[in-house]
C-alpha cells in the first residue's frame, strides 16, 4: 500500500518569519543610514524579490546586492531560529496528517541548519520526515527537479499534497 504524501515550504506556511524579516531588513537599511520603522512597509514588500525589497525600502541601487549578501542574509539566518513562531494550529495539522497516515516533508529554499533550528525552536522538527534544502540539490525552488529529489528519498508514495505560500 503506497502511502501519501504532504510537502510544505516553510517560511509563510508552517513558520512565520515575519518579525525575522523585519528586523533584517531593518538593519540591513540601517547600515545605508536608512532608518525603516513602519513594519508594513517592510511586511508588505515579503515575497518579492530581497533586491526588488531592498530598492523600495529606499537602499541605493549601487548598494542593493552588498546590503542584502552582507547584513539583511547573515542577520535573518543568525536571528530565525530565535525569531520564528509557529502559525496557530500547525503542529495540530501535521499530529493529524500523521494520525491520518501520511507522510510528512518539508521543501525550502532556506539553509538546512537556519531551518531546522527553527523548526526545533517552534516545536515541529520532530514531525518533519525529510526536508530539502539547497545544502541538498544542485537545483533550487521552482525547479522541479528540487522537489522530484525530496520524492525520491521516501522511496514508495501514493497522492503527493503540495502547500506553498508562492
Amino acid at each position: 500500500m503506497s502511502v501519501p504524501l504532504v510537502i510544505f515550504d516553510l517560511d509563510g506556511v508552517l513558520i512565520d518569519s515575519a518579525e525575522a524579516n523585519v528586523q533584517a531588513f531593518r538593519y540591513g537599511m540601517e547600515q545605508v543610514g536608512i532608518m525603516v520603522t513602519d513594519r508594513d512597509s517592510i511586511l508588505d514588500l515579503v515575497g518579492l524579490p530581497a533586491v526588488t525589497m531592498l530598492e523600495r525600502l529606499g537602499c541605493p541601487v549601487a548598494e542593493v546586492d552588498s546590503v542584502f549578501k552582507d547584513f539583511v542574509t547573515p542577520y535573518y539566518i543568525q536571528n530565525l531560529p530565535t525569531l520564528a513562531k509557529a502559525y496557530p494550529g500547525a503542529r495540530q495539522v501535521l499530529e493529524q496528517l500523521l494520525e491520518s497516515g501520511f507522510r510528512i516533508g518539508a521543501c525550502t529554499s532556506g539553509d538546512r541548519v537556519t531551518q531546522k533550528a527553527a523548526l526545533e525552536t517552534i516545536g515541529l522538527w520532530d514531525l518533519i520526515e525529510f526536508m530539502q534544502t539547497p545544502d541538498d540539490s544542485e537545483f533550487g525552488k521552482p525547479d522541479t527537479r528540487y522537489l522530484q529529489e525530496l520524492l525520491d528519498r521516501f522511496g514508495a508514495y501514493g497522492d503527493v499534497h503540495h502547500v506553498e505560500d508562492s
